[in-house]
């Protein structure tokens, strides 16, 4: 099942991938039909060095597509569990708040705040519960 779910997200990042290349070649061609140079390289050497840090940059961005899928796969999967929570037991959790389950006093109990978050860029993630 999670090989299904690996291909299908895979291929999805693929689709999008594709659909951009289109979309963006249909609108070049109602700018200019001459391509415009923005890059002459010396030798093939240098172009090999481009052609190799472009493969990353391609491979980069679709590891990401694929992260995206399982990312809305999960996010709508969390919003039905929460659902049943609350649900069933008429409990939310606290999205900035730590729980500890205590199986031999059959208890759920709120162990503080989570230790701030750090964006990709060093900073602080901000928001209206942590401001």
């Amino acid at each position: 099942m999670k090989k299904l779910l690996v291909l299908v997200a895979f291929l999805a990042g693929l689709v999008f991938i594709s659909n951009s290349m289109v979309i963006a070649v249909e609108v070049n061609k109602d700018i200019k039909a001459e391509p415009n140079v923005v890059i002459k390289f010396k030798d093939k050497a240098q172009l090999k060095d481009f052609q190799d840090i472009f493969l990353e940059r391609e491979r980069a961005l679709e590891r990401i597509n694929v992260l995206q899928g399982y990312i809305s796969m999960d996010g709508a999967y969390l919003q039905e569990l929460d659902k049943q929570m609350k649900d069933k037991f008429k409990f939310t959790f606290d999205r900035y708040k730590l729980y500890d389950i205590d199986m031999d006093a059959m208890e759920i109990t709120e162990q503080g705040f989570m230790p701030q978050q750090y964006n990709v860029k060093g900073n602080f993630i901000q928001d209206d519960k942590n401001k």
